[in-house]
């Protein structure tokens, strides 16, 4: 059992470290997910949106940009990026 955690832990943690180096979610983007967004760390004017099984960037309207605290496209003077 302790063993099996530490795998969990260990899997968690590099799958943080992926997101840290790519700047790209590392996520279950399953075929049964209807839609979540996910920031890009490498450009606020875009987010990742998982659905049914695909990841596909996408760009918010201009002038905005993506709020990760909330997962939408908010006014910049509201978003730190």
């Amino acid at each position: 059992m302790n063993s099996y955690k530490n795998k969990a832990i260990l899997l968690i943690a590099i799958s943080f470290i992926i997101v840290i180096i790519n700047g790209t979610p590392v996520n279950d983007c399953g075929k049964d997910v209807t839609s979540i967004f996910y920031p890009n760390f490498d450009d606020c004017t875009t987010y990742y949106n998982c659905s049914a099984g695909v990841m596909q960037l996408t760009n918010c309207p201009d002038g905005l940009l993506f709020h990760a605290d909330y997962g939408y496209c908010d006014l910049a003077e509201n978003v730190k990026c």
